[in-house]
């Protein structure tokens, strides 16, 4: 009497379908009989990342101000240094003039983000 002494299954897409193809290997003593199943495929898997996802560098503070006035830009969030395109390496800015300011920040790992803001400078009366 023969005995199964090994399976082994081979799946690959055998064209652009929504099917997958299995061919089925079954050795029965010394013979080897293969099968080929067509079968649905089932739908992709989704997955939640593990991680914590990265939403970008948050500046805050007032975007519009009047000629003559000024406001504060910041940096919110836990990162080690600090780049603006004024030059400034600090975590705030005090900004006068309309204009896009840049910072680039860098993290505890060492990974670099850049994030800019426009500021605008109107006539107030």
């Amino acid at each position: 009497m023969n005995t199964l002494r090994q399976t082994q299954s081979k799946l690959f897409t055998k064209n652009m379908k929504k099917t997958l193809t299995a061919i089925l290997f079954v050795i029965f003593g010394a013979a080897v009989y293969a099968q080929e199943v067509t079968i649905p495929a089932p739908a992709p898997e989704i997955v939640s990342p593990s991680v914590p996802v990265f939403k970008g560098v948050a500046i805050s503070g007032v975007t519009i101000i009047c000629k003559g006035g000024e406001t504060t830009l910041k940096v919110e969030g836990d990162f080690e240094s600090f780049e603006w395109n004024t030059g400034s390496t600090e975590r705030m800015i005090r900004v006068k003039d309309a204009g896009q300011y840049e910072v680039k920040v860098k993290n505890k790992g060492g990974c670099t983000f850049t994030s800019s803001v426009n500021v605008e400078v109107r006539p107030c009366t």
